[in-house]
Formats: structure tokens, sequence, C-alpha cells
């Protein structure tokens, strides 16, 4: 996808984008309770303890994805207020490695990812299932 070009973006994260020409519309305001979860963005910098997030991130995943009986939406680029307001490249590029990060501490796998263009930022949806294939 030409907006990673340069970019070392993972063969598995790669192959599951998909760019999308439909506008993405704002959301309601997020809820507490449901598979969806919204983040704006989630860059490294802002982590004093990184793992510690990644973590927090893993917990609050497997939550959405209780709620949703083994499916959880995020939406990037997505404020908590509903609004799709979008992340540059490089803020969704760093963005999907995190989430990525996080779905393998919890054994669950990314289904697909599709990205949006709004006003020259991005906004996405990455689409978590639980991993069948878990160990009993």
């Amino acid at each position: 996808m030409d907006i990673f070009k340069g970019l070392n973006v993972s063969k598995d994260i790669f192959q599951k984008m998909e760019k999308k020409d439909a506008n993405f519309p704002d959301q309601p305001k997020e809820n507490d309770e449901g598979n969806k979860e919204y983040k704006w963005k989630l860059l490294d910098e802002n982590y004093k303890d990184r793992d510690g997030k990644i973590n927090k991130l893993a917990s609050q995943m497997q939550y959405r994805l209780y709620e949703g009986d083994g499916k959880a939406v995020y939406l990037i680029g997505v404020q908590d207020n509903g609004f799709s307001i979008g992340v540059g490249t490089d803020e969704l590029y760093q963005t999907l490695s995190i989430i990525d990060e996080a779905s393998k501490i919890i054994n669950c796998k990314i289904k697909n990812i599709r990205i949006y263009e709004k006003d020259d930022k991005y906004i996405s949806t990455i689409r978590i299932i639980e991993d069948v294939k878990k160990e009993k």
C-alpha cells in the first residue's frame, strides 16, 4: 500500500490492509460497553512505561473481545466523542504496530484492516478476532 512506502510494515499486517475509497463518517460517542474501541492514535513516545501500556491495551482488547463474543473493532483516528479526525501516515503505522503487538499478548489476531482517507489524513478500522487455534 503506497501510504506505507518506505516503512517497515510487517508482511502479516500488510496483507490484511485494504484501502477504501468511501468517506468515513463521524461515529456516535464511544460506549464503555460493547466490542468497539476508539483510538485517536497510539504513539511510542507518549509512553514512559511502554510494556505496561501495551499490557493495559491487551487487557482492554480482551474486554472488547469478550463483549463482542470473540470479535472486536478498533477505530483509529477517531476520538472518544466520535469525531473522525484522522492521523498521519507515521501515526497510523505506529498505532497499527502497537495494536498488533497487544493482540499477540492475548493470542488473538487481526482479521482485516481497512484504511479510509479524510482531508489528507487516515482513519482505519481494525477487526480483531479470538484465535480459534488457542491451546486448551
